[in-house]
């Protein structure tokens, strides 16, 4: 090879590595400085998600700071669209291996469509789900504006199955699990949420298993649950759960996630608003490997505010005890299965002090207690404290004895020969000491007459004070009327004429203001009203 071969050889290699260089210097350029913010956003975007951060609920005290109820820390299984697949067919795949494990771990999961996860396939009584269904449906083109639910829920997973992709070699029950999950993943998506819980509390070989498997589509994530420091006031605190699948639809305008815990009665429901706190937001960036590198808060969370009560934790407890071994030994005396319930009020403040009702239930069990509970003719579950409706009987008296006093009917040093049958208006009311041997208390002033809880003495003075002053002084104690409690509460009534003929086949007769007068009739109260009465 001569001399000048070998020169125009090394030209065209070096005019080949100079346009190489150059080719790669304007890429360069082009990718670090005309495209450089750009290229960087995007691969930001592509490292980076945007999560959820669960606050933690708002405490309970008593009236001197003792905790009640508190949180601690659990993990969570969320369902994520973004770390979803996109195929119909991976998508599903990844579902159906995730029931399969929570099957087989013991796992109930949440979903939120309402069709029934056992045959035979019904609509669930969840009437704003429904509704947040069939916008869907419509959002999706599967049904036109206007258009109802298929009257068929059989149906409605036929269609469902045919949207989602799912293999029509499924049975329908297998079938109805994976479409409520396609579908929570698709709301989940379109409500522009993050995630959405699928089970909470889950233990830690669950989650070992959830990481060695890679599912795609969920993640661990964490949350806190309610912790109870005492086993009593149930009725007082009440309960938290998911939020009820009718109600969705007013949590949702308040800016709840599909899977909140709210407050579903008691403390928690009525001090919602205080008690739950504002979720955070924050953006975590990921390596390669998938390891965090980094994360930012966008939104801290708020935790939910101290809620103290009136209420006194240790005499709340002692109340309990007492209520349950009172109970317990009339039972044992006379085999009668029988509710009670106690009030205490500070007297100067009127603050409720303790309220308890037996039968009682645990928060901690009631998930594993509620259909023992449930089927107790007795309702361990209802509040009779404020709920519960009594006639006052001979409790009753002091108050007749006021209004008397009171209006001048009687004074102190009024005297009746009680004789132990009272004869008005064509009655003849005996005095419980009559049934003694035909017994009676002779003459009697108002204080020997409270002494003695007479009927006599009160038929009478009740007879003369007359029903619209007793009325007119029960409703100033407060029977009949509302306590001011946050709680729901019943109110009661007091015997009046109104009230006797507004009820269905009764009609008011003057005699009636004889037994109102020892607190009997139709009038009746809760405990909490009689106990703000004394």
């Amino acid at each position: 090879m001569d001399k000048k071969q070998l020169n125009r050889r090394l030209l065209t290699l070096g005019g080949l590595f100079a346009l190489c260089l150059v080719c790669y210097l304007v890429a360069m350029f082009d990718a670090q400085i005309i495209h450089g913010e750009e290229y960087y956003a995007r691969s930001v975007r592509s490292n980076t998600t945007v999560e959820a951060v669960r606050t933690s609920r708002g405490i309970i005290t008593d009236r001197n700071g003792k905790v009640i109820v508190s949180n601690r820390s659990v993990y969570t299984l969320e369902l994520v669209p973004s770390l979803a697949p996109e195929a119909a067919e991976e998508r599903n795949a990844e579902l159906l291996r995730l029931i399969a494990l929570l099957e087989s771990r013991g796992i109930v999961w949440d979903d939120v469509l309402p069709l029934a996860m056992e045959a035979p396939i019904a609509y669930t009584d969840a009437e704003g789900q429904k509704k947040e269904l069939l916008a869907y449906l419509v959002d999706e083109d599967i049904l036109a504006e206007g258009d109802g639910l298929s009257d068929s829920p059989t149906q409605l997973l036929l269609t469902l199955r045919s949207f989602f992709g799912v293999d029509p070699s499924l049975d329908a029950l297998e079938a109805r699990k994976l479409v409520g999950l396609c579908y929570t993943l698709a709301l989940t998506k379109s409500s522009r949420e993050v995630s959405f819980a699928l089970a909470s509390d889950i233990d830690v070989e669950t989650i070992s298993m959830l990481t060695d498997g890679d599912y795609r589509g969920v993640r661990v994530g964490t949350s806190s649950v309610r912790k109870y420091h005492t086993g009593a006031a149930a009725h007082i605190l009440g309960r938290i759960n998911r939020i009820y699948k009718e109600d969705w639809p007013t949590y949702k305008e308040k800016g709840y996630a599909m899977d909140a815990l709210v407050g579903i009665d008691g403390v928690e429901l009525v001090f919602e608003d205080y008690l739950r706190g504002k979720d955070g937001k924050r953006i975590v960036t990921r390596n390669t490997e998938g390891k965090i590198t980094g994360e930012l808060y966008s939104i801290e969370p708020e935790p939910g505010a101290t809620v103290a009560l009136t209420i006194d934790l240790d005499l709340q407890e002692a109340v309990e005890a007492a209520l349950a071994k009172t109970v317990s030994q009339m039972t044992a005396a006379d085999g009668i299965k029988r509710r009670a319930s106690a009030a205490v009020v500070a007297v100067n403040s009127g603050d409720v002090l303790a309220l308890a009702s037996n039968p009682t239930y645990s928060l901690e069990t009631f998930q594993q207690d509620y259909k023992e509970n449930y089927e107790n003719p007795l309702q361990p579950f209802n509040n009779y404290a404020i709920t519960g409706l009594y006639a006052p009987g001979s409790t009753f008296k002091p108050l007749t004895a006021i209004a008397a006093l009171e209006s001048g009917v009687i004074t102190t040093r009024t005297t009746i020969n009680a004789t132990g049958v009272y004869r008005y208006y064509d009655l003849a009311l005996k005095c419980w000491i009559y049934g003694q041997n035909g017994g009676s208390h002779g003459n009697v002033d108002v204080t020997e007459a409270i002494n003695v809880s007479c009927n006599y003495f009160f038929y009478d003075v009740g007879r003369m004070t007359g029903i619209s002053t007793l009325a007119r002084y029960a409703k100033a104690f407060g029977l009949g009327e509302p306590t001011g409690i946050e709680l729901p509460e019943k109110t009661g009534h007091m015997t009046t004429p109104d009230y006797v003929n507004s009820i269905k086949g009764h009609r008011w007769t003057d005699g009636q203001t004889l037994t109102a007068s020892i607190g009997q009739s139709y009038s009746s109260f809760t405990p909490l009203q009689l106990a703000n009465y004394v």
